[in-house]
């Protein structure tokens, strides 16, 4: 863990923006994907 000390803050940073970031992306098109699914059951239910 010691790299991850020598780090600048500045990386430190930019790099828990971009895991942030890639996380909320990933539930966004998960999020996508059981929205059209649950649009297809209830089509399915009419």
């Amino acid at each position: 863990m010691k790299w991850f000390y020598d780090l600048k803050i500045s990386t430190k940073l930019i790099t828990s923006f971009l895991v942030v970031l890639a996380l909320t992306a990933a539930m966004g098109v998960f999020a996508i994907i059981q929205l059209g699914q649950v649009n297809q059951a209830a089509q399915d239910i009419k």
